[in-house]
């Protein structure tokens, strides 16, 4: 399945029908919906996973990202996305629920039965790790052949949405670079963009994604209920 996918990924790619993708995307069954404008989706993955009862169902996995004059400026990547036909599951609590070194966290519920969390937080550039998973490798791929590509921090604004019967965890991941603050490579701890060091012009910028974030919410929550997306404004 995994072999099938790729194959059939790569052949969209090399038609640029991958850059069409505009206002949603549906990975496993869950609905995505995007902010605004044309996404490409520069990869995907398809797990098979078993149930504490033994039941098998499908788990997805996404990237798709936007790019302007051949930099990364936006990324959406959906880590989870998973519909249970006729069984139910106890699902894990992830990181979107429980992290508590972000800019923000609200978890209205975080049970193995029932999520509704998000998240808001900085990411910086790393070094390629010495393993990742298929998800993630045309990601490493293209930073090795082109390390501008890749801005050094982003602020993202993660949601987890489960019930018994399906889950799916997408984060929006949104460039400083193209918000017009300069490409500066630091450890985690140590970035301009950590909570503790912010500074006034960053602040504003954190608090309007944050502001993004809390107002997509219900869409994202209305499009995990009901298989149907209410396009995303921009940030």
């Amino acid at each position: 399945m995994r072999l099938a996918l790729l194959t059939a990924l790569a052949a969209l790619l090399s038609t640029g029908a991958a850059h069409a993708l505009s206002g949603s995307i549906t990975v496993s069954g869950r609905v995505v919906p995007l902010p605004p404008g044309e996404w490409q989706l520069f990869s995907s993955d398809t797990d098979l996973l078993t149930t504490g009862s033994g039941r098998s169902y499908e788990r997805g996995t996404a990237m798709l990202i936007q790019e302007s004059a051949g930099r990364l400026t936006n990324m959406v990547v959906v880590t989870d996305a998973s519909t249970l036909a006729g069984t139910e599951t106890n699902w894990s609590v992830p990181p979107v629920c429980t992290r508590d070194d972000t800019y923000s966290r609200s978890a209205e519920s975080m049970s193995s039965r029932q999520q509704d969390c998000m998240m808001l937080a900085h990411r910086v550039a790393v070094p390629r790790p010495a393993a990742t998973n298929d998800l993630w490798l045309p990601y490493w791929e293209k930073v090795s052949a082109d390390p501008g590509w890749e801005p050094s921090a982003w602020v993202t604004a993660s949601f987890r949405e489960a019930r018994p019967n399906a889950a799916l965890t997408v984060s929006y991941h949104f460039s400083t670079e193209a918000a017009g603050f300069p490409h500066q490579m630091a450890d985690w701890r140590q970035s301009p963009w950590h909570p503790s060091h912010l500074d006034d012009a960053r602040r504003a910028f954190v608090e309007r994604i944050q502001a993004w974030a809390s107002a997509v919410r219900p869409a994202i929550r209305e499009a995990f209920a009901t298989d149907r997306a209410t396009a995303l404004p921009a940030p």
